[in-house]
């Protein structure tokens, strides 16, 4: 292959991968965080207030491998509040990296909470739409793709 044409194969996996990484990560959690509303969220409150701080927690993130592009489900603990129940005077222990998870896989305990599979359910939800994202986002970047 030539210089030249490597270098052109180089270029367009990167914008490629750039359309990835912005249009896909921004849809992914948007996927996610619908999935939540439908499932966790989808109960009235009860004896709290919602503050949704834990669906604002999560987020998608393409990455870049030898073998291709991998989307990946994060959480941010930091960007949730104080107000769960494990942050009480009585029980003063910082839970607040493992909610995801226990909402997501359900936990058993002091707070009982059966599994929502909100994760799983989002990432079907993004398996149906990723290709469609990937083109509208590389068609507004002046490639067209069918």
């Amino acid at each position: 292959m030539s210089k030249q044409l490597e270098a052109l194969m180089k270029q367009i996996k990167n914008k490629v991968y750039d359309v990835a990484q912005k249009e896909l990560s921004e849809n992914n959690s948007e996927k996610l965080k619908d999935a939540i509303d439908e499932t966790v969220y989808r109960t009235p409150e009860r004896n709290y207030k919602r503050t949704e701080s834990m669906k604002n927690s999560v987020g998608s993130d393409v990455l870049r491998s030898a073998n291709g592009i991998h989307i990946t489900t994060s959480t941010n603990p930091e960007k949730m509040d104080y107000e769960y129940p494990s942050m009480s005077e009585k029980y003063p222990q910082d839970n607040r990296k493992w909610i995801t998870n226990w909402l997501n896989n359900g936990h058993g305990g002091i707070w009982d909470y059966p599994a929502q599979n909100f994760i799983q359910e989002g990432q079907e939800k993004v398996d149906r739409s990723a290709i469609k994202v990937l083109e509208v986002g590389l068609k507004k970047r002046g490639l067209n793709v069918k």
